[in-house]
């Protein structure tokens, strides 16, 4: 399952199934950030306790309750050990799909077996490399180079 994000609890409290009322959505998405953007483990759960005591909607509640199950995939404080780099987002997963848009499809409308041979297996190859190299710590071509500056 997917760590609950703002936009996502957003969209379940737009979503008409749910009968939450239009004036009550903007405070409960508020109260929701108040959750996420908890200084310590204490204010989260006490702010947490406070939205479940006061709210009027038993399916918001329980849908607040399954994501307090995962707190420590959303909750900003219990996300402080991970190496995030300020990045809590998506951001690389959409910085990636730009690239591949623009840079190497060339925002191409229709794609022929070429493109998507080249998609499949050459680019799926490089990123493996990539990843690997990555992942073992190996040094990158830019950091050789400056390797070679300093000698």
């Amino acid at each position: 399952r997917k760590p609950a994000r703002c936009q996502a609890v957003w969209r379940w409290l737009w979503d008409a199934k749910n009968h939450i009322d239009i004036k009550e959505r903007k405070k409960l998405m508020m109260e929701f950030r108040y959750i996420l953007y908890a200084q310590s483990e204490e204010e989260a759960e006490e702010l947490f306790g406070t939205l479940c005591e006061k709210c009027k909607y038993p399916n918001f509640i329980n849908y607040l309750k399954n994501l307090w199950e995962r707190r420590n995939e959303w909750c900003h404080f219990y996300r402080k050990s991970l190496c995030t780099k300020g990045h809590n987002t998506n951001n690389f997963v959409e910085a990636s799909t730009r690239v591949l848009k623009d840079i190497i499809l060339e925002r191409c409308k229709s794609f022929n077996a070429v493109v998507l041979d080249f998609i499949t297996n050459i680019l799926e190859c490089y990123h493996k490399r990539r990843l690997i190299s990555f992942a073992s710590n190996r040094k990158t071509k830019i950091n050789l180079n400056y390797l070679k500056l300093e000698i």
